[in-house]
């Protein structure tokens, strides 16, 4: 009876201890046999307690860890040590845990408290901290916080991969034998500087591009952000970091002269050439042709507005032919401009414009001329064709009744004089249409 009453105020203690813990609190035999399951583990792990009573403690982790565990219980080795193991909960879900142990006595027995804790927060916590400490000490942004100074700027703190970056020691801005407007390029300073006191003082922050000069004399672009820190009313402190952007620079540049020579081979080009905007259907470029046609500043505004005074997307707009799985593909097609009235063949195209965006290159070739010439010809085909139907009619006709009136005048052999008169008058009809085409370009009798 007293063994019976320590039982029940063992697992009233147990049961206590865990309703104030934030962990899961499961107790096992020394073979891993789980004998209390608390709430917080049934939260856990997904497992009721009548499930899991009974069941070994390895199926709650994952095998290899499991198994290296199980033999720790059994020798109880490293007893209130927190271990980190991968937790399996009863859906399959796999989860980063940390578990401690304590063997305890109880007469003959000894018994296992295990005390788990799901450190999934903790370990996501670990990593943005690793990520920021990669960032701001490892990575490519420098740190600096300065005092506000109107001749110099006394720097306080700078991160030290300003090093790795720059090649200058983060303790020489500290001791002040470098200051930061020393390796400023001459040609940005002042500018930097007024922007600085300007949007500092009405904003509280800037953002600035501008050239500094490496330990090795290389000029290199860094972007800067900066946010201040007032003390009645006076800026007192700056925060901020700069990233060397001086890769982008040299990639915009690059761009930027791609695009010029691509702009100088279009405006070569006597055709109409022009370029827009995918999504938005702005115009991007228009060669000078385009814009002897349709207006200097047409650059910027929808080209169904400029090409066909639309007030939205043409329907006829062939986007679908040149974008998806068409991109890259010369997509060839003919309308007329109702805007003009004038024939074009267009050459569409989609291409990686140097901004890294894709768009519309599009060629009009004016066919006017083409379409007037085929159009003149079909009519002088239809005339001759007419030419052709009227001649047989009154060639054929009257010969059809010539020989008609002979083959009766030679089958009969009576009366033959008459129907050889109605042959001669067919015949004599041949002769006047033949003058008259001869004589007037006409098919008349």
């Amino acid at each position: 009876m007293h063994e019976l009453e320590n039982r029940r105020k063992n697992k009233k203690n147990v049961r206590e201890a865990s309703e104030i813990t934030q962990e899961a609190i499961i107790i096992t035999d020394t073979t891993g046999k789980i004998i209390f399951w608390d709430g917080k583990a049934k939260k856990l792990f997904g497992y009721s307690k009548r499930e899991i009573i009974g069941k070994s403690m390895d199926i709650l982790l994952l095998k290899k860890h499991g198994e290296k565990y199980m033999k720790n219980i059994e020798e109880c080795r490293y007893g209130g040590e927190a271990r980190e193991v991968t937790g399996v909960r009863k859906n399959g879900d796999k989860f980063p845990l940390e578990v401690s142990f304590s063997c305890w006595r109880k007469g003959d027995n000894i018994y296992v408290i295990n005390i788990v804790k799901d450190i999934t927060e903790k370990k996501k916590l670990t990593e943005e901290l690793r990520e920021e400490r990669e960032l701001f000490i490892e990575g490519p942004v420098v740190v600096f916080k300065w005092k506000a100074g109107e001749k110099c700027i006394p720097v306080e703190y700078v991160s030290p991969n300003i090093k790795k970056i720059f090649g200058y020691d983060a303790r020489d801005f500290i001791n002040e034998k470098i200051r930061y407007e020393d390796i400023v390029h001459p040609e940005d300073l002042e500018r930097i500087s007024s922007e600085a006191r300007l949007y500092g003082e009405k904003y509280g922050y800037f953002e600035q591009e501008y050239r500094i000069i490496d330990a090795n004399g290389r000029t290199r672009w860094v972007q800067d952000f900066t946010i201040t820190r007032k003390k009645d009313g006076k800026i007192i402190y700056y925060y901020g970091y700069v990233i060397d952007i001086t890769r982008r620079k040299e990639l915009e540049k690059k761009l930027e002269e791609e695009r010029k020579q691509l702009v100088s081979i279009f405006n070569g080009i006597d055709e109409p050439i022009y370029v827009s905007d995918l999504t938005t259907y702005d115009i991007l470029f228009a060669n000078k042709t385009f814009k002897n046609l349709f207006g200097k500043n047409i650059v910027g505004k929808k080209c169904y507005r400029i090409f066909q005074n639309l007030h939205m997307p043409c329907e006829f707009c062939v986007n679908d032919k040149i974008f998806g799985k068409n991109f890259g593909k010369v997509h060839i097609w003919e309308f007329q401009n109702k805007r003009n009235n004038r024939w074009y063949r267009c050459i569409d195209r989609g291409i990686i414009w140097p901004d890294g965006r894709k768009v519309r290159l599009g060629i009009a070739i004016d066919i006017t001329d083409k379409v007037e010439a085929e159009r003149k010809m079909k009519e002088a085909l239809e005339k001759e064709r007419e030419f052709k139907l009227r001649t047989a009619h009154y060639f054929f006709n009257p010969i059809a009744i010539a020989k008609g009136y002979l083959q009766l005048a030679i089958d009969e052999g009576n009366d033959i004089l008459p129907k050889i008169e109605r042959a001669m008058y067919a015949i004599d009809r041949i002769e006047k249409v033949i003058k008259n085409i001869i004589q007037r370009g006409e098919i008349t009798e």
